[in-house]
């Protein structure tokens, strides 16, 4: 029985790593479209060992007619390529001939600044008093977006922050590094540290998260599936008013702009913290041009 384009693509890319659970989504959404694309133009064999320039460049094209905008086709590409070095073909996934630049489908000055801003005080505070009327839904749009202000988390850690909560109630009563290791970007575990003049709002944030985990059978969102929580989540965070530049993520935003200012008033220069803090949020020392890019855009006289 022949193996379908989606199983093949998913196994290859599943020997690179599983990663996690997000990254296998996005994964599986890409081959499944990837596979419609190839039963549409019938490339039978369409396969990450045999896969061509050619028919790569029919699918950005095919993408591109549909409004796919350039940051999704590079993500697309970059599953393909993670399944074509599964399938032992890296040194075809890696050559220039595979590249964005190559494929037309490069970053423009710009791109890479995102869409989100730091979500300030007044906004965050005009969000949770409507909450106050969503019911439940309200009651875990306030827990979840209190941890992302206070702790710089991604909305899918927030949401899954739940088996964490005691661990980081005594580490911030003991004014020590959190880790955070459920719905990290790549399943990599990371350290922070809420700084002194957010530690207590965060040590509210993860009681009040912890009360809201009993009540939902140790859920930080009463949903089915984690993919259902995270719908649940952001369409909450909308009715709310935090969405378009101003949505979740940019929570995270705000609370990366007082770390960089406890790290400078801690003594360290503009270069060592934004270090510091690039590890803090989770992507490595070595994004600093692109940390300060994005997450301190707005406050670059400072940084």
């Amino acid at each position: 029985m022949q193996t379908s384009v989606l199983a093949t693509w998913m196994q290859a890319a599943l020997n690179q790593g599983k990663k996690s659970t997000r990254t296998r989504e996005e994964r599986h959404a890409c081959f499944v479209r990837l596979q419609a694309f190839a039963k549409e133009r019938r490339f039978h064999d369409l396969a990450p060992a045999s896969i061509t320039r050619k028919q790569i460049s029919q699918y950005i094209a095919h993408l591109q007619q549909q409004g796919v905008s350039p940051r999704s086709l590079q993500n697309q590409l970059s599953h393909i390529r993670a399944a074509m070095r599964g399938a032992g073909m890296a040194s075809k996934a890696d050559s220039p001939e595979w590249s964005n630049a190559s494929l037309g489908i490069a970053s423009r000055p710009g791109d890479r600044v995102g869409k989100h801003r730091a979500v300030t005080e007044s906004e965050l505070t005009a969000a949770q008093a409507h909450a106050g009327a969503l019911g439940d839904r309200g009651m875990e749009f306030i827990v979840l977006s209190a941890l992302q202000r206070c702790l710089g988390l991604r909305a899918q850690e927030a949401i899954q922050a739940a088996g964490s909560l005691a661990v980081w109630e005594r580490c911030l009563a003991e004014n020590r590094p959190i880790t955070v290791s459920e719905g990290t970007k790549g399943g990599r575990t990371r350290t922070a540290i809420a700084p002194d003049s957010l530690r207590e709002r965060a040590l509210i944030a993860v009681r009040a998260a912890q009360d809201l985990a009993q009540r939902h059978a140790g859920k930080l969102v009463d949903a089915s599936s984690l993919k259902a929580a995270r719908d649940r989540y952001r369409h909450t965070c909308a009715a709310c008013g935090l969405v378009g530049d101003v949505a979740s993520h940019g929570l995270r935003y705000a609370w990366a702009q007082d770390r960089y200012r406890a790290y400078r008033l801690e003594g360290f220069e503009p270069a060592e913290a934004v270090r510091r803090l690039s590890e803090d949020l989770g992507h490595g020392s070595g994004r600093g041009r692109y940390v300060r890019m994005v997450y301190l855009r707005g406050m670059r006289d400072e940084a």
